[in-house]
Protein backbone atom coordinates (compact mmCIF):
# COMPACT_ATOMS: atom_id res chain seq x y z
CA UNK A 1 0.00 0.00 0.00
CA UNK A 2 1.65 3.81 -0.92
CA UNK A 3 0.65 6.43 0.78
CA UNK A 4 -1.76 8.83 -0.74
CA UNK A 5 0.28 11.22 -1.02
CA UNK A 6 2.62 10.24 -4.14
CA UNK A 7 5.53 12.29 -5.87
CA UNK A 8 3.42 15.74 -7.68
CA UNK A 9 2.97 14.66 -11.04
CA UNK A 10 3.66 16.97 -13.98
CA UNK A 11 1.83 20.72 -14.10
CA UNK A 12 -1.82 20.47 -13.98
CA UNK A 13 -3.36 20.02 -17.21
CA UNK A 14 -5.64 23.40 -17.99
CA UNK A 15 -8.25 21.97 -20.50
CA UNK A 16 -8.99 23.29 -23.92
CA UNK A 17 -9.24 27.12 -23.61
CA UNK A 18 -11.58 27.03 -26.74
CA UNK A 19 -15.46 26.83 -26.57
CA UNK A 20 -17.45 26.82 -23.72
CA UNK A 21 -14.86 26.91 -21.28
CA UNK A 22 -14.38 30.73 -22.52
CA UNK A 23 -16.74 32.13 -20.68
CA UNK A 24 -15.07 31.09 -17.18
CA UNK A 25 -11.61 32.43 -18.17
CA UNK A 26 -10.35 35.09 -16.43
CA UNK A 27 -9.71 38.17 -18.45
CA UNK A 28 -6.78 39.19 -18.29
CA UNK A 29 -4.21 41.93 -20.66
CA UNK A 30 -3.07 40.56 -24.17
CA UNK A 31 0.29 39.03 -24.69
CA UNK A 32 1.63 42.25 -25.66
CA UNK A 33 0.91 43.85 -22.63
CA UNK A 34 3.43 42.04 -20.37
CA UNK A 35 6.09 42.55 -22.94
CA UNK A 36 5.81 46.26 -22.70
CA UNK A 37 5.29 46.62 -18.98
CA UNK A 38 7.91 44.03 -18.10
CA UNK A 39 11.11 45.16 -19.53
CA UNK A 40 10.02 42.67 -23.14
CA UNK A 41 9.03 39.19 -20.72
CA UNK A 42 6.04 37.80 -21.98
CA UNK A 43 3.21 37.25 -19.23
CA UNK A 44 0.95 35.55 -21.76
CA UNK A 45 1.75 31.68 -20.52
CA UNK A 46 0.28 33.63 -16.65
CA UNK A 47 -2.81 34.36 -18.29
CA UNK A 48 -3.23 31.49 -21.01
CA UNK A 49 -0.72 29.68 -21.57
CA UNK A 50 -0.10 31.29 -25.21
CA UNK A 51 3.43 32.50 -24.08
CA UNK A 52 6.49 30.55 -23.33
CA UNK A 53 6.64 28.99 -20.06
CA UNK A 54 8.17 30.44 -16.95
CA UNK A 55 10.52 28.14 -15.12
CA UNK A 56 9.27 29.28 -11.75
CA UNK A 57 5.75 29.10 -12.74
CA UNK A 58 6.30 25.44 -13.91
CA UNK A 59 7.71 24.16 -11.36
CA UNK A 60 5.16 25.63 -8.45
CA UNK A 61 2.15 24.45 -10.60
CA UNK A 62 4.12 20.83 -10.42
CA UNK A 63 4.54 21.43 -6.61
CA UNK A 64 0.83 21.78 -6.16
CA UNK A 65 -0.93 20.11 -8.81
CA UNK A 66 -1.32 16.90 -6.70
CA UNK A 67 -3.95 19.09 -5.04
CA UNK A 68 -5.91 19.94 -8.13
CA UNK A 69 -9.77 18.90 -8.40
CA UNK A 70 -10.41 16.21 -9.99
CA UNK A 71 -13.93 17.44 -10.99
CA UNK A 72 -16.36 15.35 -9.71
CA UNK A 73 -18.14 14.97 -6.62
CA UNK A 74 -20.14 12.25 -5.04
CA UNK A 75 -22.95 13.92 -3.18
CA UNK A 76 -24.36 10.33 -1.82
CA UNK A 77 -21.19 10.68 0.66
CA UNK A 78 -22.00 14.19 1.62
CA UNK A 79 -25.53 13.55 2.85
CA UNK A 80 -24.44 10.31 4.84
CA UNK A 81 -21.79 12.41 6.72
CA UNK A 82 -22.59 13.12 10.08
CA UNK A 83 -23.04 17.13 10.92
CA UNK A 84 -20.27 17.36 13.70
CA UNK A 85 -17.63 15.18 11.90
CA UNK A 86 -18.43 17.43 8.53
CA UNK A 87 -17.24 20.66 10.26
CA UNK A 88 -14.56 19.02 12.41
CA UNK A 89 -12.75 18.24 8.40
CA UNK A 90 -14.08 21.34 7.05
CA UNK A 91 -11.97 23.04 9.92
CA UNK A 92 -8.74 21.16 9.41
CA UNK A 93 -9.18 21.57 5.55
CA UNK A 94 -9.48 25.18 6.29
CA UNK A 95 -6.89 25.15 8.31
CA UNK A 96 -4.34 22.86 5.83
CA UNK A 97 -5.51 25.41 3.23
CA UNK A 98 -4.31 28.24 5.02
CA UNK A 99 -1.02 26.47 5.97
CA UNK A 100 -1.08 25.28 2.26
CA UNK A 101 -1.18 29.04 0.80
CA UNK A 102 0.88 30.66 2.97
CA UNK A 103 3.77 27.82 2.31
CA UNK A 104 3.39 28.18 -1.30
CA UNK A 105 4.02 31.79 -1.18
CA UNK A 106 6.34 31.85 0.57
CA UNK A 107 7.98 29.24 -1.09
CA UNK A 108 7.54 31.44 -4.35
CA UNK A 109 9.10 34.26 -3.20
CA UNK A 110 11.84 32.46 -1.87
CA UNK A 111 12.66 31.20 -5.36
CA UNK A 112 10.89 28.18 -5.40
CA UNK A 113 12.34 24.68 -4.97
CA UNK A 114 15.70 25.02 -6.08
CA UNK A 115 18.93 24.07 -4.40
CA UNK A 116 19.67 26.30 -0.83
CA UNK A 117 22.18 28.48 -0.80
CA UNK A 118 22.19 27.78 2.87
CA UNK A 119 20.52 27.89 6.21
CA UNK A 120 21.05 30.20 8.78
CA UNK A 121 20.59 29.63 12.54
CA UNK A 122 20.69 31.35 15.86
CA UNK A 123 22.46 29.74 19.03
CA UNK A 124 19.48 28.65 21.30
CA UNK A 125 22.37 27.35 24.51
CA UNK A 126 25.99 26.29 24.11
CA UNK A 127 28.19 26.54 21.74
CA UNK A 128 27.11 24.35 18.39
CA UNK A 129 29.75 23.53 16.06
CA UNK A 130 29.26 23.63 12.30
CA UNK A 131 31.57 20.49 10.60
CA UNK A 132 32.26 20.63 6.78
CA UNK A 133 35.19 19.57 4.61
CA UNK A 134 37.84 21.89 6.22
CA UNK A 135 36.80 20.96 9.67
CA UNK A 136 34.77 22.18 12.71
CA UNK A 137 34.14 26.09 13.01
CA UNK A 138 31.95 28.39 14.42
CA UNK A 139 29.27 30.39 12.49
CA UNK A 140 25.74 31.37 12.09
CA UNK A 141 25.36 29.67 8.15
CA UNK A 142 24.83 26.14 7.46
CA UNK A 143 26.12 25.21 4.18
CA UNK A 144 24.92 22.21 1.69
CA UNK A 145 27.41 18.82 2.38
CA UNK A 146 27.50 20.76 6.30
CA UNK A 147 26.46 19.28 9.69
CA UNK A 148 25.51 21.22 12.39
CA UNK A 149 26.42 18.96 15.36
CA UNK A 150 24.77 20.46 19.33
CA UNK A 151 26.52 18.46 21.99
CA UNK A 152 24.86 17.88 25.57
CA UNK A 153 24.80 21.43 26.64
CA UNK A 154 24.13 23.44 22.94
CA UNK A 155 20.72 23.66 21.21
CA UNK A 156 19.97 25.93 17.91
CA UNK A 157 17.69 27.01 15.85
CA UNK A 158 17.47 26.60 11.70
CA UNK A 159 15.72 29.19 9.81
CA UNK A 160 14.41 26.69 6.67
CA UNK A 161 14.44 30.18 3.87
CA UNK A 162 10.60 31.39 4.36
CA UNK A 163 8.42 27.92 5.39
CA UNK A 164 9.67 27.77 8.74
CA UNK A 165 12.40 26.56 11.09
CA UNK A 166 13.46 23.54 13.40
CA UNK A 167 15.11 23.19 16.50
CA UNK A 168 17.87 21.34 17.54
CA UNK A 169 18.18 19.57 21.38
CA UNK A 170 21.40 18.96 22.87
CA UNK A 171 22.56 15.79 21.68
CA UNK A 172 21.61 16.39 17.92
CA UNK A 173 23.36 16.11 14.65
CA UNK A 174 21.83 17.64 11.43
CA UNK A 175 23.23 17.27 7.55
CA UNK A 176 22.35 19.34 4.88
CA UNK A 177 21.63 16.97 2.02
CA UNK A 178 21.20 17.96 -2.27
CA UNK A 179 17.04 18.77 -2.67
CA UNK A 180 17.73 17.09 -5.89
CA UNK A 181 18.46 13.57 -4.63
CA UNK A 182 14.42 13.24 -3.77
CA UNK A 183 11.94 13.85 -6.59
CA UNK A 184 9.77 17.43 -5.07
CA UNK A 185 11.54 17.96 -2.06
CA UNK A 186 12.97 21.23 -1.52
CA UNK A 187 14.98 21.34 1.70
CA UNK A 188 16.48 17.83 2.21
CA UNK A 189 18.05 17.36 5.48
CA UNK A 190 19.24 13.92 7.30
CA UNK A 191 19.36 13.92 11.09
CA UNK A 192 21.78 11.90 12.05
CA UNK A 193 20.91 11.39 15.77
CA UNK A 194 19.30 13.51 18.43
CA UNK A 195 15.88 15.28 18.22
CA UNK A 196 14.10 17.89 16.39
CA UNK A 197 11.53 19.83 16.38
CA UNK A 198 10.03 20.98 12.92
CA UNK A 199 7.64 23.69 12.47
CA UNK A 200 7.06 24.05 8.70
CA UNK A 201 4.60 25.86 6.16
CA UNK A 202 4.75 24.86 2.76
CA UNK A 203 3.76 22.52 -0.14
CA UNK A 204 3.71 18.95 1.01
CA UNK A 205 6.79 17.18 0.31
CA UNK A 206 8.69 20.58 -0.08
CA UNK A 207 10.30 19.87 3.42
CA UNK A 208 11.73 16.07 3.82
CA UNK A 209 14.12 15.01 6.78
CA UNK A 210 16.01 11.70 6.21
CA UNK A 211 16.51 9.19 9.25
CA UNK A 212 18.45 5.99 9.38
CA UNK A 213 15.29 4.15 9.37
CA UNK A 214 13.64 6.14 6.64
CA UNK A 215 12.63 9.60 4.99
CA UNK A 216 10.25 11.78 7.14
CA UNK A 217 7.89 13.52 4.37
CA UNK A 218 6.28 17.56 5.54
CA UNK A 219 2.70 17.52 4.00
CA UNK A 220 2.62 21.23 6.52
CA UNK A 221 2.71 20.48 9.70
CA UNK A 222 4.72 20.50 13.56
CA UNK A 223 6.14 17.38 14.09
CA UNK A 224 9.20 15.93 16.06
CA UNK A 225 11.70 13.16 14.92
CA UNK A 226 14.13 11.41 17.70
CA UNK A 227 16.55 9.27 16.67
CA UNK A 228 19.20 6.95 18.91
CA UNK A 229 22.35 5.99 18.65
CA UNK A 230 21.43 2.74 17.31
CA UNK A 231 19.54 4.38 14.47
CA UNK A 232 15.77 4.33 15.40
CA UNK A 233 13.23 7.12 14.78
CA UNK A 234 10.85 7.91 16.80
CA UNK A 235 8.23 10.44 14.80
CA UNK A 236 5.09 12.33 16.63
CA UNK A 237 3.30 14.72 15.32
CA UNK A 238 1.30 17.84 16.60
CA UNK A 239 -0.52 19.57 13.83
CA UNK A 240 -1.21 18.00 10.56
CA UNK A 241 0.51 15.15 8.76
CA UNK A 242 3.74 13.94 8.12
CA UNK A 243 4.64 10.87 5.76
CA UNK A 244 6.98 8.43 6.39
CA UNK A 245 8.87 6.39 3.36
CA UNK A 246 10.91 3.54 2.93
CA UNK A 247 11.25 1.01 -0.10
CA UNK A 248 9.35 -1.38 2.21
CA UNK A 249 6.27 0.65 2.84
CA UNK A 250 4.75 3.95 3.65
CA UNK A 251 2.77 5.59 6.32
CA UNK A 252 0.84 8.69 7.23
CA UNK A 253 1.03 9.98 10.50
CA UNK A 254 -1.58 12.50 11.53
CA UNK A 255 -1.56 15.01 14.60
CA UNK A 256 -1.48 13.19 17.67
CA UNK A 257 -0.59 10.29 16.75
CA UNK A 258 3.15 8.53 16.05
CA UNK A 259 5.50 5.69 14.69
CA UNK A 260 8.42 4.05 15.70
CA UNK A 261 11.05 2.77 13.23
CA UNK A 262 13.85 0.50 12.91
CA UNK A 263 16.63 1.17 10.00
CA UNK A 264 16.35 -2.14 7.18
CA UNK A 265 12.74 -2.99 8.79
CA UNK A 266 9.26 -1.59 7.46
CA UNK A 267 8.19 1.35 9.66
CA UNK A 268 5.72 0.78 12.33
CA UNK A 269 2.48 1.22 12.12
CA UNK A 270 0.63 4.81 12.89
CA UNK A 271 -1.53 4.51 16.56
CA UNK A 272 -2.55 7.15 18.58
CA UNK A 273 -0.43 8.76 21.24
CA UNK A 274 -3.87 8.30 23.67
CA UNK A 275 -3.96 4.94 22.93
CA UNK A 276 -3.46 2.19 26.18
CA UNK A 277 -0.09 0.64 26.27
CA UNK A 278 -1.24 -2.82 25.30
CA UNK A 279 -3.23 -1.75 22.76
CA UNK A 280 0.04 -0.32 21.40
CA UNK A 281 2.15 -3.25 22.45
CA UNK A 282 0.14 -5.07 20.26
CA UNK A 283 0.65 -2.98 17.22
CA UNK A 284 4.19 -2.99 18.13
CA UNK A 285 4.28 -6.95 17.84
CA UNK A 286 2.06 -7.08 14.95
CA UNK A 287 5.17 -5.26 13.44
CA UNK A 288 7.87 -7.38 13.79
CA UNK A 289 6.12 -9.71 11.34
CA UNK A 290 5.91 -7.07 8.85
CA UNK A 291 9.45 -8.30 7.61
CA UNK A 292 9.42 -11.91 8.84
CA UNK A 293 11.43 -11.46 11.52
CA UNK A 294 8.79 -13.03 13.76
CA UNK A 295 5.33 -14.86 12.97
CA UNK A 296 2.09 -13.09 13.45
CA UNK A 297 1.32 -13.22 17.25
CA UNK A 298 -2.40 -14.02 17.41
CA UNK A 299 -3.01 -12.41 20.69
CA UNK A 300 -1.19 -9.39 19.60
CA UNK A 301 -4.15 -9.66 16.48
CA UNK A 302 -6.69 -10.17 18.49
CA UNK A 303 -5.85 -7.45 21.19
CA UNK A 304 -5.60 -4.88 18.15
CA UNK A 305 -8.54 -6.32 16.67
CA UNK A 306 -11.03 -5.80 19.79
CA UNK A 307 -10.67 -2.05 19.85
CA UNK A 308 -13.89 -0.07 20.39
CA UNK A 309 -12.85 2.85 19.16
CA UNK A 310 -13.94 4.02 15.38
CA UNK A 311 -10.82 6.56 15.62
CA UNK A 312 -8.68 3.35 15.91
CA UNK A 313 -9.34 3.17 11.79
CA UNK A 314 -6.03 4.88 11.65
CA UNK A 315 -3.93 2.08 12.88
CA UNK A 316 -6.22 -0.52 11.15
CA UNK A 317 -6.32 1.13 7.72
CA UNK A 318 -2.73 0.84 7.75
CA UNK A 319 -2.69 -2.52 8.49
CA UNK A 320 -4.45 -3.60 5.57
CA UNK A 321 -1.15 -3.44 3.90
CA UNK A 322 -0.11 -6.43 6.15
CA UNK A 323 2.14 -9.23 3.76
CA UNK A 324 -0.07 -12.13 5.76
CA UNK A 325 -3.70 -12.02 3.33
CA UNK A 326 -5.46 -14.17 6.17
CA UNK A 327 -4.65 -11.27 8.35
CA UNK A 328 -5.65 -8.57 5.84
CA UNK A 329 -8.67 -10.50 5.81
CA UNK A 330 -9.40 -10.09 9.41
CA UNK A 331 -8.39 -6.38 9.83
CA UNK A 332 -10.67 -5.65 6.79
CA UNK A 333 -13.93 -7.17 8.97
CA UNK A 334 -13.27 -4.99 11.58
CA UNK A 335 -12.80 -2.35 10.39
CA UNK A 336 -15.79 -2.37 8.29
CA UNK A 337 -17.81 -3.07 11.69
CA UNK A 338 -16.03 0.40 12.64
CA UNK A 339 -16.77 2.41 9.23
CA UNK A 340 -18.35 0.88 6.88
CA UNK A 341 -16.60 0.94 3.48
CA UNK A 342 -18.13 3.23 1.07
CA UNK A 343 -19.65 2.26 -1.71
CA UNK A 344 -17.46 0.59 -4.41
CA UNK A 345 -14.49 -0.06 -2.10
CA UNK A 346 -15.10 -4.11 -2.16
CA UNK A 347 -13.58 -6.71 0.36
CA UNK A 348 -11.60 -8.22 -2.78
CA UNK A 349 -10.27 -4.70 -3.61
CA UNK A 350 -9.11 -3.65 -0.68
CA UNK A 351 -6.79 -7.55 0.17
CA UNK A 352 -6.03 -7.17 -2.78
CA UNK A 353 -3.98 -3.70 -1.51
CA UNK A 354 -6.16 -2.03 -4.75
CA UNK A 355 -4.26 1.69 -4.43
CA UNK A 356 -7.70 3.55 -5.51
CA UNK A 357 -10.04 1.28 -2.89
CA UNK A 358 -7.56 2.15 0.07
CA UNK A 359 -7.40 5.69 -0.71
CA UNK A 360 -10.78 6.28 -1.08
CA UNK A 361 -12.29 4.35 2.15
CA UNK A 362 -9.32 6.32 3.57
CA UNK A 363 -11.69 9.57 2.91
CA UNK A 364 -14.31 8.03 5.13
CA UNK A 365 -12.03 8.40 8.30
CA UNK A 366 -12.25 11.40 10.80
CA UNK A 367 -8.76 11.28 10.74
CA UNK A 368 -8.33 11.94 6.89
CA UNK A 369 -7.98 15.50 6.06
Amino acid sequence: MTAPHPPAAGAPDRGDASGDDDRHAIQGPPPSAGAAGNGGSDEGYLWDRSGPPDPDVVALERSLGVHRWAGTLDESRLADAAPERSLRILAWRLAASVLLAGGAAAWWFAGGAGVPVGYAFEVLGGSPLVQGAAGPRKGDRLLPGERLVCDDAASARVTIGDIGSIVLEPGTALRVDDPAAVADAGHLLYLERGTLQATILAPPRVFQVGTPAGMAVDLGCVYSATVDEGGATRLRVTFGQVAFETGRRHVIVPHGASIGAVPGRSPGTPVWDDSPQRYRDGVGKLDMSYDRIAPVSEPALAQVLATERRKDSLTLWHLLDHPDRSVRARVFDRLAELVPAPEGVTRQACLDAEPASLARWKDEFDWAW
